[in-house]
């Protein structure tokens, strides 16, 4: 059986285009966005373009440390094995905004993510 992935910030640009070509090879694929009428959109169009039916997705807001935990508790319970996750979701900001957490959002999404 192929790998399970997940890709981070796959509803539209180089995440969507990754986890496209990721199930065109067979991958079982975890498509992930904040918005989940993004996130069925996806997975019905990746569906349909790779014929591959093991697309499935996953919703989480990143910029805060709570839903980055309680996605991650929903992916254990709903999948037997992540085998991968290639983190794509980044933001950049010209002004200054916090996250739910208080820190600034960039440096939330971009990098204290990668450690929760």
């Amino acid at each position: 059986m192929k790998k399970r992935v997940l890709v981070t910030g796959s509803t539209g640009g180089i995440g969507k285009e990754t986890a496209k070509r990721l199930a065109r090879k067979g991958w079982r694929v975890i498509v992930h966005g904040r918005n989940r009428e993004k996130i069925d959109a996806a997975v019905f169009h990746l569906r349909e373009t790779t014929r591959n039916p093991a697309i499935t997705g996953v919703a989480g807001d990143l910029s805060s440390l709570k839903e980055v935990w309680t996605m991650s508790q929903a992916c254990l319970k709903r999948f037997d094995t992540l085998d991968c996750i290639i983190n794509n979701a980044g933001v950049f900001q010209d002004r200054y905004e916090s996250s739910a957490d208080g820190c600034k959002m960039t440096f939330a999404v971009n990098h204290l993510v990668l450690f929760s």
